[in-house]
């Protein structure tokens, strides 16, 4: 079983058919044609990335520009599967973000990644280069959908104020979607930028409606599971290792260490620790490329190599040999600004 077939899950599969079928009752003749075999899709937990686009593919031939938002429209949280549950019982809007980041990298062709420093959260998406336009359209409208669905969990009677959706500039489906989804969210249309969400700092700590502590411990374990799951089917990628990734992304620097990290996945000391190490890297390592994408991200906001270094906990000098030793090109701060 190669990459694709064990990370793509077959529900969205699943769910595009469902709508193929609702509007064209003869459209099994054209899966054929296809090649799409639907009774594999409908009963298997994963299909190939693949099968996926050539699903995905027929749905916007057949239905044009609407095939994004009438596909989104029905797609839920619970779609997520095992990490929906950790997701809704979880303490605040930043942890449910989190676990929606790992069981999206997990089950999708779309990479998410979630950012926590200085004002807020930013959580960018990229999607599969090789997807075409009208398809990576309805991923992104998907990917938005859920997004607004969980920071909907939040609300409880709080206003959602200042958060910033970025959108490729082609995307026509995405502001119909979410008109009613978000309160006072910012469309903003970029073609040169990837999709990403900015999230004011006060809403992350806003506490889900359904929060609820012991399912959310049991959730942890139970999507742990999953997640081992799709590892052990799919060799070449390390689920795990970007799970430890996400999470320090996430973290006050100050309070990452191997203990937290290792709380934050689920997972103990020693098994977090001998997994890396068999996936041929260290906590170490990754903590450092986890590091070196925040500083990217500050130096893209501007911050000073003073306000970096104090983002980390380090001063400016040593914050400055850090950072050139482990750039991957070598580069200085100052470089990367300038």
């Amino acid at each position: 079983m190669n990459k694709n077939q064990a990370t793509y899950s077959s529900t969205y599969s699943r769910r595009a058919i469902h709508l193929l079928r609702q509007r064209w009752p003869n459209i099994d003749k054209e899966f054929a044609e296809r090649g799409i075999d639907t009774e594999i899709i409908m009963s298997e937990m994963f299909c190939s990335g693949e099968q996926l686009q050539n699903v995905m593919q027929l749905l916007y031939d057949k239905m044009g520009d609407s095939a994004g938002y009438l596909f989104a429209r029905g797609i839920r949280l619970s779609f997520l599967g095992p990490a929906a549950a950790t997701m809704l019982s979880a303490p605040d809007i930043r942890t449910a973000l989190s676990w929606g980041v790992q069981a999206g990298n997990a089950t999708s062709g779309t990479t998410a990644k979630l950012f926590v420093f200085g004002k807020g959260a930013e959580m960018t998406f990229t999607l599969d280069e090789r997807i075409s336009a009208g398809v990576a359209e309805i991923g992104i409208v998907t990917t938005a959908k859920i997004a607004a669905e969980i920071l909907s969990q939040g609300v409880g009677g709080v206003p959602i104020r200042k958060c910033i959706l970025t959108l490729p500039t082609d995307c026509v489906s995405a502001p119909d979607l979410l008109a009613g989804a978000l309160n006072n969210v910012t469309i903003n249309w970029d073609a040169s930028a990837p999709m990403s969400l900015f999230v004011p700092t006060n809403f992350l700590k806003q506490q889900l409606v359904n929060s609820d502590p012991m399912t959310f411990e049991q959730s942890i374990a139970y999507a742990a599971r999953f997640f081992e799951a799709a590892n052990a089917a799919a060799p070449d990628r390390n689920n795990l290792t970007v799970a430890c990734t996400n999470t320090i992304r996430q973290m006050d620097p100050l309070d990452v260490s191997l203990t937290s990290c290792a709380k934050g996945i689920g997972l103990s000391e020693t098994i977090l620790k001998d997994r890396l190490r068999d996936a041929g890297t260290t906590f170490t390592e990754v903590r450092n490329a986890a590091w070196i994408e925040i500083a990217l991200k500050l130096a893209e906001g501007s911050a000073s190599r003073v306000e970096a270094a104090d983002h980390f906990g380090k001063t400016s000098a040593n914050f400055g040999e850090w950072f050139k030793a482990h750039h991957p090109d070598g580069k200085s701060y100052s470089e990367i600004k300038a």
